[in-house]
């Protein structure tokens, strides 16, 4: 048995060298071909490697620099500036491409502006807080809550605090609910220079207003420019007036109620907002360089037996307004009444108006129109007065963008609207006509202009829909 394997082994030792041999001769026939197609090979992959993006090649160091690929030739500064236009989730996932993105997406300069949702806050507050130690140079932040989660003020404040240094813009949602409690760390905010504040409206025991806890707060920011917090109904006339006396850069001040509800409006209908005569003059005296006032609902006196009353505002406040803030455009001046309307007049570089309910007179919005040629929004809805002012409208500001028509304008002076305007992109009109009350009349209008947004508002809508535009 020995034998008979060694003999095979024999055998088979020499056909393998036979075979060897064999392969051996194909070999040297071949090699100058196979050596020619990795030469190819190699070029065609080094053309290939420097055409595709580096995130889709695992190559070492010396390989980058053996194809020389083209990021490698782009310096920081322009992956910074490529980089500022991605959101917060394309810089993590294109950091971790490289140890150089790393170190690029690092950049405190990618981190000025940031927007949080709070449900995405509550379930990674580590990731946050460690999202806002890397941006030393944020300066705009927001928060919103879409699905309404419980805020947590603890950790919202220590959230904001943690950008004191640098933050300039501060906006938290209407969802967020926020709480005078949270709005008294803000004082520590002193680069502040916008906050766009919504407090905790709800009707429920546990909805809570700003206070005078929190004004006093935000009177301490001196380098604040716009100030807006709806429902401010519980504040008083000296909480105001220090405010105003503390603040003396502010260009826009909205402190109205957005809370319109037939319910909310009648509940509050003796404090809609807190701002008065003294305190809208104390506002203009120290604000030179105001721009966007809205004096909504201002300091309204309703009793149950006169719901519909007028609050008389010195005409005396908008002459101050006038004299003081002649960078003012911005107006809105809803449910003021006409003796207070007539300082109007004074004012010349008004780009937005808004005169709803107000008992507008044609002689006085003749004048209004006539020293504003600049404006480009208008609303007079619910007034039944000055429908012949309209002509004036359309005689002295050529460049009304968007308008909302007052009862009882003709058909006439409707076509005229849509003829004149050739940039308006939105017209709105009162149910209380005498001959467009269908949809024909509307139809007709919106196929002359379909690049313009044409709606029908009925005066049953009064507690509804109040910001239209």
């Amino acid at each position: 048995m020995p034998r008979a394997k060694v003999a095979s082994n024999k055998k088979t030792d020499a056909k393998g060298k036979k075979a060897h041999n064999g392969v051996n001769k194909t070999v040297k026939t071949k090699k100058p071909i196979k050596t020619d197609l990795k030469k190819k090979v190699k070029q065609i992959a080094s053309k290939a490697a420097s055409k595709t993006s580096p995130c889709t090649r695992k190559l070492g160091p010396k390989r980058l620099k053996e194809i020389d690929p083209v990021h490698s030739k782009v310096p920081d500064e322009l992956w910074l500036k490529l980089l500022s236009y991605l959101d917060i989730v394309s810089i993590f996932k294109m950091g971790a491409t490289s140890r150089r993105y790393n170190n690029i997406s690092k950049d405190p300069t990618l981190w000025k502006n940031l927007e949080f949702d709070w449900e995405s806050v509550r379930l990674n507050v580590p990731a946050i807080e460690a999202i806002l130690d890397r941006a030393t140079k944020l300066e705009k932040i927001e928060f919103t809550n879409e699905n309404m989660w419980l805020v947590d003020d603890k950790i919202l404040t220590s959230l904001i605090v943690k950008a004191k240094e640098s933050l300039k813009v501060l906006t938290l949602g209407v969802k967020m609910m926020t709480k005078n409690v949270t709005v008294k760390r803000f004082e520590l905010l002193k680069k502040l220079e916008v906050l766009n504040l919504h407090m905790d409206t709800r009707i429920s025991p546990e909805g809570e207003r700003i206070t005078r806890v929190g004004v006093n707060a935000i009177a301490k920011l001196k380098n604040l420019k716009e100030l807006r917090i709806p429902v401010c109904d519980k504040l008083k006339e000296k909480d105001l007036i220090h405010l105003f006396n503390e603040l003396e850069n502010l260009v826009v001040v909205d402190l109205t109620t957005n809370d319109m509800s037939m319910h909310n409006w009648y509940k509050y209908r003796n404090d809609i907002t807190a701002l008065t005569d003294a305190s809208v003059k104390i506002l203009a005296r120290n604000n030179p360089n105001l721009e966007h006032l809205n004096l909504c609902h201002m300091q309204h006196t309703y009793t149950s037996s006169d719901f519909w009353a007028y609050r008389h505002t010195q005409n005396s406040t908008l002459k101050e307004l006038a004299q003081n803030c002649p960078k003012l455009h911005h107006l809105d001046a809803t449910r003021l009444n006409e003796n207070s309307l007539s300082a109007l007049v004074l004012f010349k570089n008004l780009r937005y108006l808004k005169l709803d309910d107000t008992h507008l007179s044609d002689d006085l919005l003749h004048e209004i129109a006539k020293n504003n040629s600049s404006l480009t929004e208008l609303s007079l809805r619910w007034n039944e007065n000055c429908s012949g002012g309209v002509r004036s409208v359309i005689q002295y500001c050529p460049n009304i963008k968007k308008i909302f028509l007052p009862c009882f304008v003709s058909t006439e002076v409707i076509k005229e609207v849509l003829v004149a305007f050739e940039g308006l992109i939105f017209l709105g009109i009162s149910e209380k006509h005498e001959k467009h009350q269908t949809k024909i009349f509307i139809n007709n209008l919106k196929k002359k202009r379909p690049s313009c947004q044409i709606i029908c508002h009925h005066l049953s809508y009064i507690f509804r829909n109040i910001n239209i535009f």
